[in-house]
């Protein structure tokens, strides 16, 4: 009987922390749109600028995170922010903790 309460105690934590994710991101995607309109403005001007989507996006908890959710932030970002797929891998190591890279 305690290891089924253990277990849902587990599981609504891991909701929990799963919907704090979604909700940071929501606030970081809200937050970016104010520099996607001026990467809008900015673009067939000729200015070469270089987002840091270090800034943009979360640093990757493998404890509290979902990793698929992690890459999809990651990408939208990255797309929003039109970074070439070249800087994605120089963009994304950052963000990783050190055991996984």
């Amino acid at each position: 009987m305690e290891g089924i309460l253990e277990e849902k105690e587990r599981e609504l934590e891991e909701r929990r922390q799963s919907r704090e994710y979604e909700l940071e991101w929501l606030r970081l995607s809200n937050a970016t749109e104010t520099v996607s309109v001026s990467s809008t403005d900015l673009e067939g001007q000729g200015v070469n600028r270089r987002v840091n989507l270090i800034d943009l996006v979360l640093k990757f908890d493998a404890k509290n995170a979902d990793i698929n959710l992690f890459f999809e932030i990651f990408e939208r970002q990255a797309k929003k922010e039109k970074v070439s797929d070249d800087w994605w891998v120089s963009q994304l190591i950052p963000l990783l903790p050190v055991e996984s890279t």
